[in-house]
C-alpha cells in the first residue's frame, strides 16, 4: 500500500485506540455532508477521515482501482473513464463516497447484472473499533466484508478500497 496512505491510516488508528482505551464514544468526520441535519462537533470527540481522497492504484491489465474511501463517486468516474474504465455500479448521487456507497448501501443504485456498489468490491482495508487494522475479503474478515454493506459505518472505518472495473461504452 502507499506509504501516504498508510501514514494517514496509522494516524486515524492511534486516535481511535485511544478512544477505545478510554472507552470514550466518537464520531467521524467525513468532510462536507448531504445531510439537512444540524450537525455538532467537539474536536476532542473526532477521527476526521475527511483527508482519504487519494487513488492509489489503477490496473488496467485487471480492471481494478485502488481509492481511499472519502473518494467521491463523480471523481471515482471522471479518474477511471480516462483510462476507458467505469466501475459497473456508479451511484446516481456525484458526491457520495466510496464508502458511502458500501456502509450506507447507496440502495437507490444498482444494476440487475451487478448488484449493489458493495458487490462490486474486491477487499476494504478497515479500522476496527479497537484501532486493529484488517484487510476485510471473501476469504479474509469475510464476516466484516459481508456485514459491512448497509451497516451505516457500526462496524469500522472503511480507509481503502479495491474495485473492480469494467470498459467504459460510449452510451448506456
Amino acid at each position: 500500500m502507499d506509504k501516504k496512505h498508510k501514514t494517514k491510516v496509522e494516524k486515524l488508528s492511534q486516535q481511535v485506540r485511544g478512544f477505545y482505551a478510554q472507552q470514550k464514544p466518537f464520531r467521524v468526520f467525513h468532510g462536507s455532508t448531504n445531510s439537512t441535519r444540524i450537525l455538532e462537533f467537539k474536536r476532542d470527540e473526532l477521527v476526521d477521515t475527511s483527508d482519504l481522497l487519494t487513488l492509489i492504484k489503477l490496473d488496467r491489465v485487471h480492471k481494478t482501482v485502488i481509492v481511499e474511501s472519502n473518494m467521491p463517486m463523480d471523481t471515482l468516474v471522471r479518474t477511471t473513464l480516462k483510462h476507458g474504465l467505469v466501475p459497473p455500479v456508479v451511484p446516481e448521487f456525484p458526491g457520495i463516497t466510496v464508502g458511502g456507497a458500501i456502509q450506507g448501501g447507496a440502495g437507490e443504485s444498482s444494476s440487475f447484472k451487478w448488484g449493489f456498489f458493495s458487490q462490486t468490491v474486491n477487499w476494504f482495508e478497515m479500522i476496527l473499533p479497537d484501532g486493529d487494522v484488517v484487510t476485510c475479503s471473501p476469504s479474509s474478515h469475510s464476516d466484516l466484508f459481508y456485514g459491512s454493506a448497509g451497516s451505516m459505518g457500526t462496524l469500522g472505518i472503511i480507509t481503502a478500497v479495491e474495485i473492480q472495473l469494467v470498459e467504459a461504452k460510449p452510451y448506456v
